[in-house]
């Protein structure tokens, strides 16, 4: 019975899952809302769409509200995954002109991108151009900088956004090179140092020390190293 939603029926799925499996019915609806007789009952009546109220505060001294929130349940999710993971493409109907469509896309392709970034893995690898042919070969990862090449990094970075005192937080430079490993910016900050090009110091009080600097400090003889100043 499930294999026969409305286009609608089916957006408003996507649009459940796009914001996490759950969302106020406020959220969804925005300014075309999703028709509680045609789209939400009978997604509930599938058990594919859970909907219950939740109180809140109300804002700047109101009374409190209670909204209407929309879950996606269990099923709800195995669902879109069985409409999904089909050979040849996936079998899901969208409505062909709801303006709801271009921003589920956005936050589903947001997610899709934060995953490729956290699993390491190329977008070839996910869209294949047809069953049977091996995807793209994956980009090579940018080269680690040289020794020199990483001074001149520090020198730009140095002049942009070093301290008072004219050095330059390690926390700042991770930031900024999100490219290079931690190990390899620890490698190259310490090569650095023992040619006399750079000094890494702790900060002088533990008052200028925030958690990031605590985080991204380098280890020096056991003792970490929250900043970095040129010679």
């Amino acid at each position: 019975m499930s294999r026969d939603l409305k286009p609608m029926q089916t957006l408003l799925l996507l649009d459940l899952l796009s914001r996490g499996g759950e969302a106020t019915l406020q959220d969804v609806n925005g300014k075309s809302g999703y028709d509680a007789k045609a789209v939400r009952a009978p997604l509930r009546e599938l058990g594919l769409v859970r909907e219950g109220k939740e109180r809140v505060p109300g804002d700047k001294g109101r009374r409190p509200k209670t909204l209407t929130v929309l879950t996606l349940t269990d099923m709800g999710w195995a669902h879109i995954e069985g409409r999904l993971r089909v050979k040849g493409g996936g079998l899901l109907e969208l409505p062909p002109a709801s303006r709801k469509c271009a921003p589920i896309m956005a936050r589903l392709l947001g997610i899709l991108g934060s995953n490729m970034h956290d699993r390491d893995i190329a977008i070839g690898e996910i869209l294949c151009p047809s069953p049977g042919q091996k995807p793209p070969p994956r980009p090579h990862p940018p080269a680690t900088p040289t020794a020199d090449a990483f001074y001149r990094m520090l020198t730009d970075l140095h002049a942009s956004r070093q301290l008072p005192g004219g050095g330059l937080r390690i926390a700042a430079i991770r930031k900024a090179m999100p490219g290079i490993t931690r190990e390899e910016t620890d490698r190259l900050l310490l090569d650095l140092q023992r040619q006399e090009r750079v000094v890494l110091y702790s900060f002088a009080s533990n008052e200028l020390i925030t958690q990031e600097d605590r985080d991204a400090a380098v280890i020096v003889a056991r003792e970490p190293r929250h900043v970095m100043y040129l010679k």
